[in-house]
């Protein structure tokens, strides 16, 4: 009757055992055990029945019974954090550089120019051009030159910064700025040559105004004493002038001087006779 003991003595012939481990008594039957799972691999440790699945009730990745790793952190909606456990999986970032986060999208920064190269620092774009408002030749941000003083309009002066360039000055003598033809100076005749010192134009003509038979300009004698009228005055200039004899009187002039030598020889006295 498989009660382990002897039909007829009822001596205990052998105890129970389970060599097939199925929880039973290979002889009797009996139940001798559970399923167990000591070792906590979701199995029974006597038959090997599966007893349990590995779940994640803490959701913390890892089986809640064996504490195998069942799942990794995962950002499907790029939110940095992972779908399953809500841990923060990740920081904005902007790798590419693009002033976005590359993970989730959002704006990080804004175009700016720290180094004033008119790029931006992180994405590179051009955020401005070179200017010049204050009109000193240089870009207003980066410094770089822009542009040399000129002088377009011949006034001078620089047409962008006003900067002083150049003065009058008169290379060729025309009395005239060479650069903006201002009048500079006029004709004068220092050495009184009747032309002017500077362009040697002539300025005037000889002219005897105070009638001194000179070049009131130049002393130049332009005239000698004349008596046309025989008025015996100068008829320039009015002084008195003796007018040459007539041919008849110079010969009574002649006779009456041979005259007077003759009567002073008459009347010189005789020598005397020692």
């Amino acid at each position: 009757d498989k009660n382990h003991k002897c039909d007829y003595c009822g001596a205990t012939l052998s105890e129970c055992a389970d060599a097939n481990k199925d929880h039973k008594c290979d002889v009797c039957g009996a139940t001798l055990s559970e399923c167990a799972d000591a070792d906590k691999n979701h199995k029974c440790d006597v038959c090997g029945a599966t007893l349990s699945e590995c779940a994640d009730a803490d959701k913390n990745h890892k089986c809640d019974y064996c504490g195998a790793t069942l799942s990794e952190c995962a950002d499907a909606d790029k939110n940095h954090k992972c779908d399953y456990c809500g841990a923060t999986v990740s920081a904005c970032a902007d790798a590419d550089k693009n002033h976005k986060c590359d993970t989730c999208g959002t704006e990080l920064s804004k175009c700016a120019d720290a180094d004033s190269n008119h790029k931006c620092d992180t994405c590179g774009a051009e955020l401005s051009k070179c200017a010049d408002a204050d009109n000193n030749h240089k870009c207003d941000l980066c410094a770089a030159e822009l542009s040399k003083c000129a002088d377009a309009d011949n006034n001078h002066k620089c047409d962008l910064c006003a900067a002083e360039l150049s003065k009058c000055a008169d290379a060729d003598n025309n009395h005239k700025c060479d650069l903006c033809a201002a009048e500079l100076t006029k004709c004068a005749d220092e050495n009184k040559d009747h032309k002017c010192d500077l362009c040697a134009a002539v300025v005037s003509e000889c002219a005897d105004a105070n009638k001194d038979h000179k070049c009131d300009t130049c002393d130049t004698t332009l005239s000698e004493h004349a008596d046309a009228d025989n008025d015996s005055k100068c008829d320039h200039c009015g002084a008195v002038v003796e007018a040459p004899p007539a041919t008849g009187d110079m010969i009574s002039v002649v006779a009456a001087v041979a005259f007077i030598a003759a009567m002073s020889i008459v009347a010189l006295p005789k020598a005397k006779k020692f």
